[in-house]
């Protein structure tokens, strides 16, 4: 059985410090979610909105859940 979660991340703007800024948040972020086991299967651009110079990124992210075999407590 999988997990998957949808995250909306900014991955840019039209000011080039403020965009190498979020890219670098963005990235940690998705290290971040990589480390905890999840792996990426889509991206989408979102649609900028009004005068939001900030581009957002839809990432989704997927979790295969493993069986966990039981074990007895004290037993051999």
């Amino acid at each position: 059985m999988d997990t998957r979660i949808s995250i909306r991340l900014v991955t840019g703007n039209s000011s080039w410090w403020k965009a190498r800024k979020y890219r670098r948040e963005t990235a940690a972020t998705l290290r971040a979610y990589r480390a905890e086991g999840w792996r990426m299967v889509g991206v989408e651009r979102l649609a900028r909105s009004g005068i939001d110079t900030r581009r957002m990124t839809r990432y989704t992210l997927q979790r295969r859940c493993h069986a966990v075999e039981y074990v007895p407590a004290g037993g051999d």
